[in-house]
């Protein structure tokens, strides 16, 4: 019993283990495993569109997206294991159809023992009834053998035969033979005459009395077609009238509701400058300069991880004014990445242009956006901060 009940716990322990180890793995994808991202963007005079493709843990995971401004085209593709979303939806719907057939058919086959047993039961119905006296002289005539027909052809004899027939006389023939009146005859087919002249007095009352029923037929039914429409029509004004009544309370109550949110978005707004005023206060109080600092530095930290390691492509812009245009470029500049050794800037100082032809990759991870918020969290003057805004929003 000791030995069973160790068993039962040491299986368990495995099952356990496992899930655990599997939660783990997959913790751990999806925070080292990186995110890779790569895109286009292009703006020339023939083509104007961009596209960007996200792929995730040995593309067990992809998502394209992509449009075309001048042809209005846009895509959006989802794999998984390299399979469209499409086709799984189809795979699983045919699964889902096999499953239903398959359980049909199994209930199909769990009724047949019952209709078997049923026609069994029938069958030896039929074999215990009686036999009725037409199946046994049947049952005779099958049992004949050939042999009995030719010996009872065999015992009959001419003279017999012979006797059989009966000579037919002349007196015999006249009285068999009866004729037919000829009165009979004549008065049949004057009668068969009358019948078939109709009277013409009649022909025209018949005629008289189907154009009536026609024409009474055809009131009632303009009669009925009037009467449907004023119903119809009734009908129809009431839905009208009802449908207005509510479209009227409809509006009264979205009027109501819109003006006790314009009367508390009022309030919220009243509130917003005093607000203001205390939280840059307390941040003057808290040293809000260190903070500002440290909240700049895990963003520049973020940007650094998160932005494109590669770049390729050219930009070339103007705006109309020189000034403005050596200044975006500087900002330009500064902005790009260290992998950013194929890509070219052209500014234009004397015409309003933007185009350009340019490619990035790239890859997140959620260990850095993990780590960040951890230091943040851990900064004792950034929580004092965020306690004391929730008692005073409290």
């Amino acid at each position: 019993m000791l030995h069973i009940i160790l068993g039962i716990l040491k299986i368990t322990g495995l099952i356990l283990i496992a899930v655990l180890l599997l939660l783990l793995g997959i913790a751990l994808a999806v925070l080292f495993a990186p995110v890779r991202y790569r895109g286009s963007v292009t703006k020339t005079v023939q083509r104007t569109g961009a596209q960007i493709r996200i792929t995730w843990l040995l593309h067990l995971v992809s998502i394209l997206f992509s449009f075309d401004l001048q042809g209005c085209r846009r895509m959006l593709e989802i794999r998984i294991f390299g399979v469209r979303t499409s086709d799984w939806k189809q795979f699983f719907a045919r699964m889902f159809k096999f499953r239903k057939k398959k359980k049909k058919a199994d209930d199909e086959l769990e009724k047949l023992p019952d209709q078997m047993t049923e026609q069994s039961y029938e069958s030896d119905d039929i074999s215990e009834k009686p036999e009725t006296p037409e199946l046994s002289e049947k049952m005779t005539d099958v049992s004949e053998t050939p042999e009995t027909s030719e010996a009872t052809e065999i015992s009959e004899t001419p003279e017999t035969s012979e006797t059989a027939e009966i000579p037919e006389t002349p007196e015999t023939s006249e009285t068999a033979e009866i004729p037919e009146t000829t009165e009979t005859s004549e008065a049949t087919e004057i009668s068969e005459k009358s019948e078939a002249i109709p009277d013409p007095n009649d022909r025209e009352k018949q005629s008289e009395k189907i154009s009536l029923r026609k024409e009474i037929r055809n009131f009632r039914y303009k009669v009925d077609k009037i009467c449907d429409k004023i119903k119809r029509a009734v009908s129809s004004i009431r839905q009208k009238i009802r449908d207005a009544w509510r479209w009227l309370q409809n509006t009264v109550q979205a009027v109501q509701m819109l003006l006790r949110n314009t009367e508390r978005t009022l309030q919220k707004i009243g509130r917003l400058p005093g607000r203001v005023s205390d939280f840059i206060g307390k941040l003057e109080e808290y040293e809000a300069k260190e903070l500002a600092g440290v909240i700049w530095k895990e963003l520049m930290h973020l940007l650094k991880c998160f932005g494109p390691r590669k770049m390729e492509g050219y930009l070339r812009f103007g705006t109309g004014d020189p000034a403005l245009t050596g200044k975006l470029t500087g900002l330009i500049y500064m902005m790009l990445p260290a992998g950013a050794d194929k890509f070219s800037v052209e500014p234009d100082f004397a015409e309003q242009v933007f185009e350009t032809d340019v490619k990035i990759s790239g890859h997140v991870r959620a260990c850095h956006a993990a780590a960040a918020a951890w230091r943040l969290f851990r900064n004792k003057k950034l929580r004092r901060l965020i306690a004391k805004v929730r008692k005073k929003g409290d």
